[in-house]
């Protein structure tokens, strides 16, 4: 099986590792982490067509830019791929809920709590993309 490209916007480092933790569980899997969405978007134009991303997995609120505050970044990065034409799938991994119905990209969304099952839904969510993956 071909590794799962993700890409993890989050600004904080502990919720970073234990996402990377259930994406490894269910494969093996090659993430880029940013915690900002200015970043994100660059590695996104860099991957190009031929190395896009399988999946992107967005925290809502991290900063737009290095050195930033905090802002509703998840929002601007949905928008962003929807302006763009991006076909690359979106997981909202947030202690904020998140209703994203009537967006195109975004295929599920997670509330993360220390003490929730935040981490089964998360994998439940990333193993239904699985079929989808080019080897």
């Amino acid at each position: 099986m071909k590794n799962l490209k993700i890409l993890n916007l989050e600004d904080n480092a502990i919720k970073s590792s234990k996402i990377a933790r259930v994406a490894k569980s269910i494969c093996p899997a090659k993430i880029d982490w940013v915690r900002n969405l200015e970043d994100g978007l660059e590695l996104i134009d860099q991957a190009g067509e031929d190395g896009n991303y399988d999946v992107i997995i967005s925290d809502m609120r991290y900063p737009l830019y290095a050195g930033g505050d905090d802002y509703d970044s998840g929002d601007e990065l949905v928008k962003e791929l929807e302006k763009r034409n991006s076909t690359i799938p979106v997981v909202i991994c947030s202690t904020i809920k998140y209703d994203y119905s009537g967006t195109d990209n975004v295929i599920g969304a997670v509330q993360y709590q220390e003490n929730g099952d935040w981490d089964i839904e998360l994998e439940t969510i990333l193993i239904t993309i699985l079929p989808n993956i080019k080897a």
